[in-house]
C-alpha cells in the first residue's frame, strides 16, 4: 500500500453535505505545504494554487482549492492519533529487516516553544529507528515529568515484536520492563540513581568479576573506534550474564545481561576530560 492508500482509510467524520472536497486530497495538499515550508492555513492555501496541477497528479481536486479556513475547519475534524498511526503503518511497511531493529525513545523539548510565559513549552516523546534514522512515531508529553507514562503509552501502540527498544535512565522501570517483555520485545535500559540499588550492586558485581575472574571480563568486551562528528572516539563494552549475586534482579522481567560502557577520545585532550566516564546500562 501506498502512503495515500493509508490516508484513504482514515474515516471521514464529515456530514455529507461538507463533503465537497475529498478529505484525503486536503490531508496530502496540507502534508505537502508544510513540508515546502507552509506555517498556516493561508500559506497552505497559497500553495495548494500555485501546485494545483502538480497535486492533481495524486489526487482529482475537482472542486480546486479549498479557502483557508475551510482547510483548517476539514483537518481540525481528523484524530491526530489516527493520524500517527497510519503514518507509523506505513513507515513500517517501508523498513527493511535485518536481524533484529533497534527502536530507540527519546524525549525532547522544542527549541523556542517556551519563550512565551503564557505558553508551556513543547515536550515530544519520538520513537525512532537506530540504524536508518527513520522516526516511527512521535507525539506530545506534559512536560519531561510525565515521559514515563507517555513512553509506555507508545509502546502499547507500536508494533514493537522482535526489536529491541531503548531508553534513558528515566525509563529504567520494573513497569516498563515488563510492558516491552508482554509486547514481545527486549529492552535496553540505562541504570542511573533514580535505580540507586540496582546500579551499586551492579558496580559492585563488576569490581568482583575484575578482580576474581579478569579473563572472562575480557573475553566479554567489545572495543570500537568512532569517527564521526569531527573526533575519535574509542568506546568498550563489556557484557556479563545476568545472576542471583545482584539482589532484586527477579523483578526485572526477562533481564538476561548486564553491561557496563565507557568512552574516550585521545585526538582531544578537553573532549578525553569530559568523555571518560562509565555508562553502566541494563540490558534485557
Amino acid at each position: 500500500m501506498t502512503f495515500i492508500d493509508h490516508l484513504d482509510q482514515i474515516e471521514d467524520t464529515r456530514k455529507d453535505i461538507n463533503k465537497s472536497y475529498e478529505l484525503t486530497g486536503i490531508i496530502f495538499l496540507t502534508m505537502a505545504a508544510v513540508l515546502s515550508g507552509a506555517s498556516g492555513w493561508k500559506d497552505i492555501n497559497v500553495f495548494g494554487n500555485a501546485k494545483l496541477d502538480w497535486l492533481r497528479q495524486t489526487r482529482p481536486f475537482t472542486e480546486g482549492i479549498p479557502t483557508r479556513h475551510s482547510i483548517g475547519r476539514i483537518i481540525r475534524t481528523i484524530s491526530a492519533e489516527v493520524l500517527m498511526e497510519c503514518f507509523a503503518m506505513w513507515i513500517n511497511q517501508q523498513r527493511e529487516h535485518n536481524g533484529k531493529e533497534h527502536v530507540a525513545f527519546d524525549g525532547k523539548t522544542v527549541r523556542g516553544s517556551g519563550h512565551n510565559r503564557h505558553v508551556d513549552a513543547i515536550h515530544l516523546m519520538g520513537a525512532m529507528v537506530v540504524d536508518s534514522g527513520v522516526m516511527l512515531y512521535q507525539t506530545t508529553s506534559e512536560g519531561k515529568k510525565n515521559e514515563i507514562k507517555t513512553l509506555q503509552s507508545m509502546l502499547e501502540t507500536l508494533p514493537v515484536k522482535g526489536k529491541i527498544i531503548s531508553a534513558d535512565a528515566m525509563h529504567c522501570q520494573t513497569e516498563t520492563a515488563a510492558l516491552a517483555q508482554r509486547k514481545g520485545s527486549d529492552y535496553m535500559l540505562q541504570v542511573k540513581d533514580n535505580q540507586k540499588n540496582l546500579k551499586e550492586n551492579m558496580a559492585a558485581y563488576f569490581h568482583k568479576m575484575r578482580r576474581d575472574e579478569p579473563e572472562h571480563i575480557k573475553d566479554n568486551q567489545f572495543t570500537e573506534l568512532d569517527g564521526d562528528h569531527g573526533r575519535i572516539v574509542q568506546r568498550q563494552y563489556t557484557v556479563l550474564a545476568v545472576n542471583a549475586w545482584i539482589a532484586g534482579i527477579e523483578n526485572w522481567e526477562g533481564a538476561k545481561t548486564y553491561s557496563r560502557s565507557g568512552a574516550n577520545s585521545p585526538t582531544r585532550r578537553a573532549a578525553r576530560q569530559r568523555a571518560n566516564h562509565v555508562l553502566p546500562d541494563f540490558y534485557g
